[in-house]
């Protein structure tokens, strides 16, 4: 199926919506929007549904960063399940505006290892985008309920060396969701290994060939859920106009029932009088004898 650019698309998927322009966003040459990270981030905590993976969504990166933000706040919402995980994926995006649309320009993913008290930072391009450090110390104090540490602890950041590389300039949200994806596989099949730090074979799994596969992949996902909401709600409508005609069906026998019963009524009435008049006659005969 194709989805026309003036149609009015709209999904829920568990926890996650999707609107026109997040669904533009795994279009082929398309930049992918925080709305897009957070529904395939929805469909991954679904598949993996062990309590010592965390993915985080895009907005709730921007949360921990908003200057304004209480941090006893952000304590009770978030220090439970940080630090009872083991793995914590953050997206990260490079615009400074979070809350305009458009903003930004590259995704990166960073993955806070709980266990190691380090942070391994997966780039597709050479850079390195700074606000990386501020999510790390902000993610690090909650995690451990210690606020100084934003002020005062040193973050260890380690950039993985193996992180392949991206050959456009509107593919690196896809690389990060394929980044998510192999090494949440990874560890699923390597529960005991003591760091994810240089994963042998993400080269071979998450380069630029497997990244556009992936898109897709996701791509021709979005399609098969839309159109089972399509069928569904077709198949809704079709059980409504059932239920509908079945009602005014009913009503109808109903009134014809209630027709043919006051006929009777009408005619047993007349039944009685005519009777009475026949045992009358009958009497007077009799009296004539």
């Amino acid at each position: 199926m194709q989805i026309k650019p003036d149609e009015d698309f709209y999904l829920t998927y568990h926890n996650s919506e999707l609107n026109h322009i997040d669904y533009k966003g795994y279009l082929p040459g398309q930049y992918l929007t925080s709305g897009s990270i957070q529904f395939y981030y929805e469909h991954l905590r679904q598949t993996y549904k062990e309590p010592e993976y965390i993915l985080l969504d895009p907005s709730q990166v921007q949360l921990i960063l908003e200057p304004y933000q209480d941090f006893e706040d952000l304590v009770d919402w978030f220090s439970d399940k940080f630090y009872n995980s083991e793995y914590i994926f953050i997206p990260i995006n490079d615009a400074q505006q979070f809350d305009v649309p458009g903003a930004g320009s590259h995704w990166v993913l960073l993955i806070f290892e709980k266990k190691n008290r380090k942070f391994i930072y997966y780039d597709s391009t050479q850079g390195f985008v700074q606000k990386a450090g501020k999510v790390a110390q902000m993610l690090t104090a909650i995690t451990f309920r210690d606020k100084s540490i934003i002020k005062k602890e040193k973050i260890n950041i380690q950039i993985n060396s193996s992180t392949p590389k991206q050959e456009n300039g509107f593919d690196c949200g896809i690389f990060v969701l394929t980044f998510s994806e192999f090494i949440l596989n990874w560890i699923e099949k390597n529960k005991y290994s003591d760091t994810i730090q240089n994963i042998e074979l993400m080269k071979s799994h998450t380069n630029q060939s497997v990244v556009s596969k992936k898109r897709q992949q996701i791509h021709q996902f979005i399609l098969k859920l839309y159109q089972e909401k399509l069928d569904q709600n077709r198949e809704q409508k079709r059980n409504s106009q059932n239920l509908q005609q079945k009602q005014e069906q009913q009503i109808e026998d109903q009134n014809q029932q209630n027709q043919e019963t006051n006929g009777k009524d009408t005619n047993s009435s007349k039944k009685g009088k005519n009777g009475k008049t026949s045992i009358k006659q009958l009497k007077e005969m009799l009296n004539q004898q």
